[in-house]
């Protein structure tokens, strides 16, 4: 099944987000933990001006 991407603001709690994807919170934790170490950030926040200043 392909997903669709969702707008997540940076403030967006994992509970929220789950919820939305019809996924747990701690999948939701760990997929963000997994985005994090592979664009070596430590935050959404880093995580979005990591991704959009390398188009």
């Amino acid at each position: 099944m392909h997903h669709q991407p969702h707008a997540v603001n940076v403030t967006t709690p994992n509970k929220d987000i789950a919820a939305n994807q019809n996924k747990s919170e701690k999948t939701v934790r760990n997929q963000a933990s997994i985005l994090f170490e592979k664009f070596g950030v430590h935050s959404r926040a880093e995580l979005i001006v990591r991704v959009l200043s390398n188009p």
